[in-house]
């Protein structure tokens, strides 16, 4: 007899992802995300289209944007008005 009340049931979420190729890969991009993730500096992710990939708490601390408010958004959007062509330059430098 279950102590569950009637008709609710038990909900599992599980998930499953492939092992990593090797161990030491795998220890090595787990300090990297703790790095990004702890870390007191800004670091924040783009895409050859200048679009916001990702975002730590220490840029959002530091420009006011939670990560899930920018993610997908221009990274000229934290330029000052006057320095948005920097962002071609850097583009241009890149490629």
């Amino acid at each position: 007899m279950s102590n569950d009340p009637p008709n609710e049931s038990l909900r599992l979420n599980t998930a499953i992802a492939p092992l990593p190729p090797n161990e030491k890969e795998w220890l090595a991009s787990l300090r990297l995300a703790a790095i990004v993730e702890f870390s007191d500096d800004a670091i924040i992710g783009k895409d050859l289209n200048s679009i916001i990939t990702s975002w730590n708490p220490a840029a959002e601390r530091m420009f006011g944007y939670a990560a899930t408010e920018i993610i997908g958004k221009p990274i000229t959007l934290l330029f000052p008005p006057d320095r948005i062509q920097e962002e071609n330059e850097i583009l241009n430098t890149a490629s």
